[in-house]
């Protein structure tokens, strides 16, 4: 028994000595690893954070990019709805233009009519005058018979008595 005592003593301590041994070199290695996921943990965290930084000044970015492009767009809707304004406002001027100008024609149709009717009344009169002067100048009774004969002869002598009434 004393030599199962001694075979387990030097058993024990052979595995006190490996462990001894084994457990520092295993220490070592989770060490070692622990070490390197470290250093890949803080490289992704910092690629994460450069990540994360390269998106926020983006998105300041395209903020802005959204708010200049609503200033313009508010700015083409309020030249819009002002040249709608500027082109309601023009087609009413038009409008009462087109109003006032046919109104106008309306005042003006009857003095041209009447300035006409003068002017040919007038045109009329001197051919009656000249085809009078002509009668008188012919001889005798044979400008007396073409003039009685004559229907411009006639109509002016109508018309002159009808203007001297």
């Amino acid at each position: 028994m004393p030599a199962l005592f001694v075979a387990l003593g030097i058993m024990v301590l052979a595995l006190l000595a490996l462990l001894l041994w084994f457990v520092p070199h295993l220490l070592q290695q989770q060490a070692t690893r622990v070490a390197g996921e470290t250093t890949q943990l803080r490289e992704m965290l910092l690629d994460l954070l450069n990540e994360q930084e390269s998106v926020t000044i983006r998105q300041g970015q395209l903020n802005a990019s959204l708010s200049n492009l609503q200033d313009q767009l508010s700015d083409i809707a309020s030249a819009g709805s002002r040249a709608l304004v500027i082109d309601q406002q023009a087609s009413r001027v038009a409008e009462s233009g087109m109003q006032q100008l046919e109104a106008r024609l309306g005042e003006l149709w009857p003095a041209y009519k009447l300035v006409r009717c003068w002017r040919s009344w007038s045109t009329r009169c001197r051919i009656c005058a000249a085809f009078r002067k002509r009668s008188k100048c012919c001889n005798g009774v044979c400008a007396d018979r073409y003039t009685s004969a004559n229907p411009i002869f006639r109509y002016c002598e109508r018309e002159r008595a009808m203007a001297h009434k």
